[in-house]
């Protein structure tokens, strides 16, 4: 007849037990397993609140900015924030027909001081951080 049962069943059960113990790396993961390390990044906001130490960025302070290094603002023109971050600020002087004319603006010794005016590239060639020059509105 054939071979008796008795020795088949230690067979199976030693390959069975063989090919569990591979001596391969026991760590497993599963699809969807998080590690047990987590990091956390903070985004600073486009608008920051400046420091205690530094000037509030309003409308009053940069028209005055722009008065002291230009004199007064051209006629029908009206002084728009349009952006400040880091003691950078980026603001526009409107006009109801004419294209509107750019000011940048800089915290220097604890107040706005305007840097420099134009149509565009006002921030070209004036230290405005790479990283701050498109938040606050730069075409540099």
């Amino acid at each position: 007849m054939g071979r008796p049962r008795s020795f088949v069943v230690p067979v199976v059960v030693a390959g069975a037990l063989l090919a569990g113990c591979g001596g391969g790396d026991d760590r497993s993961v599963s699809i969807g397993q998080v590690d047990d390390t987590t990091t956390t990044t903070t985004v600073a906001p486009l608008i920051s609140t400046p420091p205690a130490s530094q000037p509030a960025c309003t409308e009053a302070a940069l028209v005055a900015a722009y008065e002291a290094k230009y004199g007064a603002a051209p006629a029908n023109r009206s002084l728009s924030i349009l952006r400040c971050l880091a003691g950078w600020g980026l603001a526009s002087l409107d006009h109801s027909v004419d294209a509107p004319i750019f000011v940048l603006f800089h915290i220097e010794g604890g107040a706005w001081v305007a840097k420099n005016k134009g149509v565009a590239h006002v921030c070209q060639d004036q230290g405005v951080p790479p990283n701050i020059a498109p938040q606050i509105g730069c075409d540099t």
